[in-house]
């Protein structure tokens, strides 16, 4: 059951559709650490049940890994299970959060299990389910990572849409006096240069071939068209002459 990954598919698609995704955070909710025997002993001593009026005793069951039941007891009514945390589908989610943890921390398998070892934690789980939960883990994140960098390129356009719009606005910030002239832009207009020379050369096959307009002499008249127009920006004159 710790191999679930039906909540992880689920949740990578709300992440794909959401824009925003809120992570509700609640202060009264975390994890301790304690002694079981320590703390249910002396709970045992206090709590009675409210049914039967008997003992009630505290005990352990369906491990896996770090995830446990609590089995609460009693001398005639039934017993009551508490899982030790919430799940993940059947799985206990503690795991989950474990392993990633312990990823970020550059720990693996291996090294989880010498941690949990030397603080007299339970056993982590088997190789196969290890495997199957980075798996999940890798899928939530991929998920993650393709929602936000979708939000930042949409970011992007958005900024560059209010920019330009803000430079067609601010056109008359100077004053009436003032004419702001757009420029066009000399590497889209050297570009055009060689595309036109290219279809011409299509369309006429006698301009083409050795000491004609081969392709490498395109690309130096479209060079030479540039830079004849970048030295002269100040002057239509000598651009016209330099060209």
């Amino acid at each position: 059951v710790e191999l679930s990954n039906e909540n992880i598919s689920s949740s990578a698609k709300k992440l794909k559709t959401d824009r925003e995704t809120s992570v509700p955070e609640d202060p009264n909710i975390g994890y301790r650490i304690l002694n079981f025997l320590t703390v249910f002993s002396v709970l045992s001593e206090c709590i009675k049940c409210k049914k039967c009026d008997s003992d009630v005793r505290f005990s352990i069951e369906s491990t896996r890994g770090l995830g446990f039941k609590i089995v609460v007891s009693c001398s005639s009514c039934k017993p009551t299970f508490i899982p030790s945390c919430s799940y993940i589908k059947t799985a206990y989610e503690i795991n989950t959060r474990f392993f990633f943890v312990m990823r970020l921390l550059g720990i693996g398998l291996r090294g989880a299990m010498k941690f949990c070892g030397l603080i007299d934690l339970p056993p982590t789980v088997q190789q196969t389910t290890y495997d199957m939960i980075i798996d999940n883990i890798h899928s939530a994140a991929s998920s993650i990572v393709q929602l936000v960098l979708k939000q930042a390129v949409k970011e992007e356009q958005q900024e560059i849409t209010k920019q330009n719009s803000s430079d067609d606005i601010n056109a008359k910030s100077y004053g009436d006096e003032i004419e702001i002239i757009k420029k066009e832009c000399v590497g889209h207009v050297q570009k055009r240069m060689g595309t036109r020379l290219r279809e011409c050369k299509k369309k006429n096959s006698g301009i083409g071939g050795k000491n004609k307009l081969t392709a490498k002499f395109v690309d130096k008249l479209s060079i030479y068209y540039g830079l004849a127009i970048r030295r002269n920006s100040n002057s239509k004159d000598d651009m016209k002459k330099a060209i």
